[in-house]
């Protein structure tokens, strides 16, 4: 039997179930991020791209607002654990 990793925080309604309960799919490695914008030319959508170990890319779209919650709850988690913050994917260096 699989132990689960202990926890160390959690944030919003995360639902806890069963093994086997929720589709789980595995982050890989990301490639990035692009800003869909509406008919107002405000933020729309935003999509996440990441790569599987399979080589396979897979992408995911979200309503700026909801990633604008994911960005939120991932903050909470680097503040909680000490870790420094990435580098800017916005500077040349990172591309």
């Amino acid at each position: 039997m699989v132990q689960p990793s202990p926890v160390a925080s959690i944030y919003g309604e995360f639902v806890i179930a069963p093994a086997g309960a929720l589709k789980t799919i595995s982050g890989g490695h990301m490639l990035g991020s692009r800003l869909r914008l509406g008919d107002d030319g405000k933020p729309a959508w935003v999509d996440l791209q990441w790569q599987e170990k399979n080589g396979e890319v897979t992408q995911v779209e979200m309503p700026f607002v909801q990633a604008m919650f994911v960005l939120s709850l991932l903050k909470s988690h680097q503040l909680d654990s000490g870790y420094p913050f990435p580098d800017d994917p916005r500077a040349p260096t990172s591309r």
